[in-house]
């Protein structure tokens, strides 16, 4: 793993290679006047590379105020060095999940128009290439198409979210369904989590949470087609135990008991 160090953002869009670079760390500085410019442009050239804020003990108090700027987490200024290390390698490792499995199907249904444009704006350069949008859940049962992951709002007319999740359940019981609503109190979304839904997220929808769901639920679907994939190399390897055990292992004869 290699580190390019700058002493400040101007300098850095000079020395680092954007395509080349996975991580970002920038040192806060609430007291730069061209900080909040300099950020920005560098977040726009950055593109889709995780930005993680740097802040001194006594900074901690402005966690709220960097929030706006879209960065995926801040550290304490503080840190042991092999503490980061640790998550310099966390990180990695979770904002490769998507880069891995950019052929997971994900439908996104809402009836509104502008609900569904903030979102395809959120996941323009996330990686994902098999992204649907429906505004009516009458169009995901025209569709006959089975997705790894929908996003379904709670509130729609006609048809609810939770008919519509009721028969994803049925018809693809392996699918990550993301319940999604702008009511958060704790009964609303405890019945929802227990009725039909594997995950929730408030609305309006947040940038960063949206992607941190999306990655969190990645993860429960790869580790169930690991696990998948291991059940089937067991019983492979169970089926030539049988075999070994009945039938002789030079002529593959069938043994008398």
């Amino acid at each position: 793993m290699e580190y390019v160090y700058s002493e400040n953002i101007e300098k850095a869009k000079q020395e680092i290679n954007i395509d080349e670079t996975e991580l970002i760390f920038i040192m806060f500085s609430n007291a730069e006047d061209t900080f909040e410019d300099q950020f920005r442009q560098l977040q726009k050239e950055a593109k889709n590379i995780p930005i993680i804020l740097v802040m001194g003990a006594d900074e901690e108090q402005l966690y709220d105020i960097v929030l706006f700027r879209e960065v995926v987490d801040y550290i304490n200024a503080n840190i042991e060095i092999n503490e980061l290390r640790e998550y310099i390698k966390y990180r990695l490792e979770k904002y490769k999940l998507i880069d891995k499995n950019t052929n997971i199907k994900l439908a996104i249904v809402d009836d509104s128009a502008l609900e569904l444009n903030i979102i395809k704006a959120m996941l323009k350069d996330s990686g994902l290439n098999n992204i649907k949008y429906f505004d009516t859940p009458e169009d995901v049962f025209e569709c006959n198409e089975k997705f790894d992951i929908y996003i379904v709002d709670l509130v729609m007319p006609r048809i609810s979210g939770r008919k519509l999740m009721i028969k994803i359940r049925k018809d693809n019981p392996s699918a990550r369904i993301i319940a999604a609503s702008a009511l958060d109190n704790p009964q609303t979304v405890s019945n929802v989590l227990l009725s039909y839904a594997d995950d929730y997220i408030i609305k309006p929808f947040k940038k960063e949470l949206l992607r941190a769901r999306l990655k969190t639920n990645i993860r429960s679907i790869v580790n169930l087609k690991d696990i998948a994939k291991k059940n089937q190399e067991l019983e492979i390897l169970n089926k030539k135990l049988e075999d070994m055990v009945v039938k002789d292992g030079l002529t593959e004869i069938y043994n008398h008991k």
